[in-house]
């Protein structure tokens, strides 16, 4: 799995630290190389949005793509 982030990252994993340090309107993406992985993410990536409230107040914006075998996170202000 690669992660992608407007500034490079390190990591192997989408977890709850990584998508803590991302600010409000940047994004950090999963290029998954296999279902496990996919599912991994995308699991990792709701848990956190449902229970790990942020201390700033915004949220975040989950997408995926079964195509690509990607999983983007976006910090936004609340949906």
């Amino acid at each position: 799995m690669r992660l992608t982030r407007t500034t490079p990252i390190e990591g192997e994993k989408l977890t709850a630290e990584i998508m803590e340090r991302i600010g409000l309107g940047e994004s950090v993406t999963a290029h998954c190389d296999n279902t496990r992985e996919y599912d991994n993410s995308r699991g990792n990536a709701i848990y956190v949005r449902k229970n790990r409230v942020r201390p700033d107040g915004y949220t975040y914006k989950i997408q995926t793509s079964n195509l690509n075998s990607t999983v983007t996170v976006t910090v936004v202000k609340d949906l």
